[in-house]
Order: C-alpha cells, then structure tokens, then sequence
C-alpha cells in the first residue's frame, strides 16, 4: 500500500532563520498548550468570548472533546479558532487564578498527567451569584 508523503520543496536547513524563528515559537506555544492545563485554558478563553452565547460554547467544546488528544485539540484551536488561540496563550501561565469554569474535565476520564483519552463528559457547574 503507497502512502502519500507531502515533499518539502526546501530542505528546513534551507530556510533562512528569519522564517524559522517565528515558526519555531508558534510550534512551541502549540507545544506547551497540549496538556490538560493546555486544553483547560482554551475552555476558560472561550467561556468568556461566547458567555452570550452558551450554545456556541457548548458546541466549541463538544467539537474539541471528540478530537483524540490534546495535540489534535490545541491544533485544531490554532487553526480554526484564532480568537480563542490568542486569548489562551496570553492566559496559559495564569490559568490557575482564573475564575471556577463553567465546564470541568471529570478526573475518571484523566490519563497520565499530559495526555488526555476519551471525550470530556460536559459537567455544568453551579455559579454563585
């Protein structure tokens, strides 16, 4: 069976280190973004963009959930959503002062500290007022 291998027309050593450095700082957030902490900050960055609208934000999250891995969902984030992509990376090294979200990742479903299986169970939590 082929497989279809997408062919560089450069060799990476070829790129001039102005294209890669930037380059190499995007893959890097991606990076550090594709954990549970990762995926938690990009829940909490979207909570408070679509707060009007909980049908899109429950959407956003089901579509992420259904993804394999955490890579695929920070991907899939970078790509597709730029406006929580830029709020999340601005907020990834404070995501523990923020406020209680209003979904929770279920610990059963937990799997190592880095790599999270299966799909998030939407838990609403109780907001006090």
């Amino acid at each position: 069976m082929a497989t279809n291998v997408l062919q560089c027309p450069v060799s990476p050593k070829e790129i001039p280190a102005r294209l890669l450095k930037p380059m190499d700082a995007e893959l890097l957030e991606i990076f550090e973004l594709s954990c549970e902490k990762g995926f938690r900050t990009i829940i909490d960055e979207a909570e408070w963009q679509l707060q009007a609208d909980l049908n899109a934000l429950v959407e956003f999250v089901e579509t992420l959930s259904a993804l394999p891995n955490h890579y695929h969902r920070v991907m899939a984030t970078y790509l597709d959503y730029p406006e929580h992509w830029k709020g999340a990376t601005e907020f990834y090294g404070h995501s523990g002062s923020l406020e209680q979200p209003l979904f929770e990742l279920p610990t059963s479903a937990r799997v190592g500290s880095r790599i999270f299986n299966g799909n998030v169970t939407l838990q609403p939590r109780r907001i006090k007022r």
